[in-house]
C-alpha cells in the first residue's frame, strides 16, 4: 500500500515553499526493518526508557508483529524514513497502536512550521 500526503511548508518570511511529500508504505516481511528500529530507538530513548520488551520487538519486528497478523507503516520523505507506526493484533479485529515514532529532524521542522504560522 502506498499513500502519498503532501503538505505545504513556509520559509522564514512565512511564504509558501515547495510542498513536503510524505509517502506511507506498508513494511513487508522481506523489507529492511532497520529504519523502523532506528526511529523507535531514537524516539523511546529521547522521551522514555528503552525496555527489554522494546528491544525484543524492535530487533525482530517480522516475528513479533508482522507474522502475528500485525502491520507496520513507514513514512518516507524522499528516500529517508521519517516516521512509523505499528498495529499489533490483540484479538480478532482489535489492534494496539504501538511503536509510533517521528524523526527528530522531521518533528523539529513540523514544530517550527506550526509555531511560525501562529
Amino acid at each position: 500500500m502506498h499513500i502519498t500526503h503532501s503538505t505545504s511548508s513556509t520559509d522564514s518570511r512565512n511564504t509558501l515553499t515547495t510542498p513536503a511529500v510524505i509517502e506511507i508504505r506498508s513494511l513487508a516481511p522481506c523489507d529492511e526493518s532497520t529504519p523502523f528500529r532506528t526511529l523507535n530507538e531514537e524516539w523511546i530513548t529521547r522521551y522514555f526508557t528503552l525496555k527489554a520488551k522494546d528491544r525484543e520487538t524492535l530487533n525482530n519486528p517480522v516475528d513479533s508483529i508482522l507474522l502475528k497478523g500485525g502491520h507496520i507503516f513507514m513514512g518516507y520523505a524522499e528516500a529517508e524514513a521519517v516516521g512509523c507506526i505499528a498495529l499489533i493484533p490483540m484479538q480478532d479485529g482489535v489492534y494496539e497502536l504501538s511503536k509510533m515514532a517521528v524523526s527528530p529532524l522531521c518533528a523539529a521542522e513540523a514544530s517550527d512550521a506550526v509555531c511560525s504560522s501562529t
